[in-house]
């Protein structure tokens, strides 16, 4: 009984190496696609300014009123405005159609061919980010849920939108 005990053992060893291996070989070369693709977005010319970083459903809160307030601003900074649109989009599940939707909710117009590409990048950056966190917290035993699977599928569903479009 030992020795059967003592070879599954070593069996799934072996597994869940090579399954780390996969996964840590799948991190890198998708790294390496996503770091790309941000380079990529640097060619858009897109202006710099106040951003929140962080804007994502539960920092927008409605009174009573109906006016809005955008709060828990300690991330905020001076970043591409992407990553606001990006951090909202693909916290929040959206549709393709309903994320085209608040572009143009956004920019008061239908964004240009360039503008098309560089929000799809950028929701793909921040679907990447989360999902990178996702791993973190799952690693040290913190359950985030479907969101890991929903980050992975968003960020390689926008970086393939995005990439054809430079």
């Amino acid at each position: 009984m030992t020795l059967i005990y003592g070879a599954k053992r070593r069996s799934l060893s072996r597994k869940y190496a090579i399954r780390e291996e996969l996964i840590s070989r799948t991190l890198r070369n998708y790294t390496k696609k996503i770091k790309h693709l941000y380079e990529q977005t640097k060619t858009d010319g897109v202006a710099k300014r106040l951003c929140h970083c962080d804007c994502y459903d539960p920092n927008f809160l409605i009174d009573k009123n109906g006016r809005m307030y955008l709060i828990d601003w300690e991330y905020s900074g001076n970043d591409d405005p992407g990553s606001d649109l990006g951090t909202f989009i693909c916290c929040s599940d959206y549709t393709e159609e309903e994320a085209d939707n608040i572009f143009e909710r956004y920019l008061q117009r239908k964004p240009d061919s360039i503008e098309q590409r560089h929000f799809y990048a950028y929701v793909a950056l921040a679907a990447y980010y989360w999902f990178v966190w996702a791993i973190y917290q799952t690693s040290v035993g913190n359950n985030v849920g479907e969101y890991l699977y929903l980050w992975y599928k968003i960020a390689k569903n926008y970086y393939k939108k995005a990439i054809k479009l430079y």
